[in-house]
């Protein structure tokens, strides 16, 4: 997908349909991160179409993080690692957001 901000920032549009049944998701926390610790966590915007998704519902979580959030000390582009997770403490999606999202 074409990024239409600009060359200074990624973007990435998650669709996530609730197939469970049991109960309505919700969101708890996001984090974007290098490797997965909080010792290399990212700035970033986040924002959802709903705030609970009932059972057979989708929802749309678009993220956006902009060029300096891919770099490193030393000026370099890296790929970044973003969490989300439901209201029970379960990871619910695990994606990487490449650094070719952003042009040099």
């Amino acid at each position: 997908m074409r990024n239409p901000f600009s060359a200074r920032c990624g973007l990435l549009l998650l669709l996530l349909k609730n197939t469970y049944y049991g109960g309505p998701w919700k969101f708890d926390g996001a984090y974007l991160t290098r490797d997965f610790t909080h010792a290399t966590s990212r700035p970033f915007a986040l924002r959802m179409n709903r705030e609970t998704i009932v059972p057979g519902q989708t929802g749309t979580i678009a993220i956006v993080a902009d060029k300096s959030a891919f770099e490193t000390k030393e000026g370099q582009l890296t790929d970044l690692a973003l969490q989300i997770f439901r209201d029970d403490g379960l990871l619910q999606v695990a994606v990487t957001m490449d650094h070719t999202l952003i042009r040099k």
